[in-house]
């Protein structure tokens, strides 16, 4: 498979995971699951980045088979731990540690395949 789109791929995720951390960010600064999230800014700029996710989804679809390119997403485990790690200050166990390194592993087997 091209790097090109492995590279696609895994910034798709990233993505992904940066909607999320909006999202999480507007939770927590509006205290918790109220009507106020419909017009936070963290949750507009969440479905931004979910829209802009989407249409490079597509793209990538359009490119490689299905399989291959959802095996990559499974990148986002990474950039989650990481995130949840520096921006919310989240414990990283050793147990997530190995997931993560055997989920990056089997990522790295299907790429060759």
């Amino acid at each position: 498979m091209p790097i090109k789109y492995i590279v696609l791929t895994i910034l798709n995720s990233a993505i992904t995971i940066s909607g999320q951390i909006l999202w999480k960010m507007a939770v927590i600064k509006t205290a918790g699951y109220t009507y106020k999230l419909l017009i936070n800014p963290y949750i507009i700029s969440g479905i931004m980045a979910y829209g802009l996710s989407t249409a490079l989804w597509l793209y990538i679809l359009s490119k490689i088979p299905l399989s291959t390119a959802y095996a990559f997403t499974s990148t986002a485990y990474a950039f989650s731990l990481f995130a949840g790690y520096y921006i919310f200050h989240e414990t990283i166990t050793p147990y997530k540690i190995i997931g993560t390194v055997f989920i990056l592993t089997g990522v790295v087997f299907f790429a060759k395949v």
